[in-house]
């Protein structure tokens, strides 16, 4: 699990996951490697890393593209939560529109050396 998936599934995923009701792109990975680390325990070490990963992979988006929740259903997600009315939604996306130009637009005005 990489420290920048996990920074960044506890701060843009939050707003992903709130307003879209899908999993983050950030978190799906983090998930995909605890499986991978599973499968290669799991198997004694008789099972490559490699082919640990492909299953791995194939296993959690399987899952969620099941569940409706994997991040490229994220329109899907906001779509289903706009028409259940939770107008939640569009605070959320705004902010995660904000913050994601925020970063954007922040080294602009940063002092360079």
């Amino acid at each position: 699990m990489s420290l920048g998936n996990s920074a960044l599934s506890w701060t843009l995923g939050i707003l992903w996951r709130a307003g879209s009701g899908t999993v983050d792109p950030w978190t799906t990975d983090n998930l995909k490697e605890e499986e991978k680390a599973a499968l290669v325990q799991a198997s004694g070490g008789t099972m490559s890393a490699s082919d640990a990963g492909k299953e791995a992979a194939n296993d959690v988006d399987a899952s969620l593209k099941r569940d409706g929740a994997h991040p490229d259903q994220f329109w899907d997600g906001v779509k289903r939560s706009l028409s259940q009315g939770e107008s939640s939604t569009l605070l959320i996306l705004g902010g995660l529109a904000l913050v994601l130009l925020g970063v954007t637009i922040l080294p602009l005005f940063l002092p360079r050396r």
